[in-house]
């Protein structure tokens, strides 16, 4: 059963702008769902559930649309339904050729135009109109440059999506002896680390540090939604795309249970007043040399995102939001964020070897849990 959320009702904007909240009715949210995922809209149920921050994200991205940036600014603003035949456009070229470069995307939107008598539009709106696909569709910040200070992944078009996107995740390939504990979790990151939790709508910058804030800020990108969403339709287009060893289905674990007997000082996640002799606090068996590389190509498919991609960042949610657990439970509902809990993706606890596109930051997320700011060290230390 696939649920959607009721729209709400909208509230003025400061900017003078009427609200741009999407207004669809519940029947044309499902059509919209069908088409950007492919799911039966007969399986579509309308409910108040998790697809609520996808579509907050639709408004919020419309938005984004019409403020825009420079001298492309809109002289009216363009609403909800007249941006949807421009985002199922390109949404759907891009599945029938994902190897479409932008500019046979711009004519395909074109011919859309004049098939649908359309007013036609300048190349600048094109553009815009592809790049708001991307954010709704993939996730992707590929945007003017606004106030947002986001880093922005521009896709320029002098190469596919598919070989663009692929080059913004590199890959890990080299394993590692080190080890999660159970107490490596999101909510005691925050707690024991100094690092504040926030959360992305855009799925590069998932387990980033703001250097900005001199990295006390994380990124979580926690749309599980759109992630399984992605990953059936990734499934669909390519069958054979799932490469994780790890079994999925709900089951779940205390991430509070204590230290296990005869457990490393260094291992990762649990703090102890050893540290490792690394620079970065972890064992130097660790091979990075390979983080820069590629992910290794894969067969052409018609969705740009890897579906390993999709589903590590599933298991990293999973990872940092464990089920069952009281203090994970208390720190998603403070943030209204309680969709990310429930379900779990896997059977077990993902281990560091199970992850390749995110090994790293992972790694780099380690580092700063096991090794917090001076005035953090004693409560992480003592806490249990």
């Amino acid at each position: 059963m696939v649920f959607l959320h009721c729209a709400s009702k909208p509230t003025k904007r400061d900017n003078g702008l009427e609200p741009l909240l999407s207004l669809l009715e519940d029947e044309q949210k499902k059509l919209l769902i069908h088409r950007l995922f492919k799911i039966d809209e007969s399986t579509v149920t309308v409910t108040d559930s998790i697809y609520n921050p996808y579509f907050e994200n639709y408004s919020t991205q419309i938005m984004s649309f019409n403020l825009g940036a420079g001298s492309d600014k809109l002289s009216a603003p363009v609403r909800d339904r007249r941006l949807q035949p421009y985002l199922v456009a390109v949404v759907e070229k891009l599945l029938a050729e994902p190897e479409s470069l932008r500019q046979s995307i711009k004519e395909h939107v074109k011919q859309m135009e004049t098939e649908r008598n359309l007013p036609e539009k300048n190349d600048a709106f094109l553009d815009r109109s592809i790049d708001f696909a991307l954010q709704v569709w993939l996730m992707m910040n590929s945007r003017e440059r606004t106030n947002d200070t986001s880093p922005v992944t521009k896709w320029n078009g002098d190469k596919s999506l598919n070989y663009f996107v692929k080059e913004l995740f590199p890959v890990e390939k080299e394993s590692t002896d080190l080890r999660f504990t159970y107490r490596f979790t999101a909510a005691n990151i925050e707690r024991y680390s100094g690092v504040k939790i926030v959360w992305t709508r855009y799925i590069s910058e998932h387990l980033s540090f703001d250097d900005e804030e001199e990295y006390r800020k994380l990124k979580i990108f926690p749309y599980k939604r759109w992630l399984k969403d992605m990953l059936e339709l990734a499934k669909l287009q390519r069958p054979s795309t799932s490469e994780t060893n790890i079994e999925h289905g709900d089951s779940g674990t205390d991430s509070d249970a204590p230290q296990q007997p005869g457990e490393s000082p260094t291992a990762v996640g649990g703090h102890t007043s050893e540290r490792s002799s690394t620079a970065n606090g972890l064992s130097d068996h660790t091979d990075t040399s390979d983080r820069s590389k590629p992910a290794a190509p894969e067969s052409i498919s018609a969705i740009p995102l890897p579906s390993k991609l999709l589903e590590e960042t599933l298991l990293s949610l999973d990872l940092l939001f464990p089920f069952q657990n009281k203090r994970t439970r208390q720190f998603l509902q403070k943030r209204n964020h309680d969709y990310i809990f429930y379900p779990q993706y896997a059977k077990r606890r993902p281990t560091l070897n199970d992850f390749s596109y995110w090994k790293p930051r992972l790694i780099d997320v380690l580092s700063e849990y096991q090794n917090p700011p001076r005035d953090l060290m004693h409560a992480a230390v003592y806490a249990y």
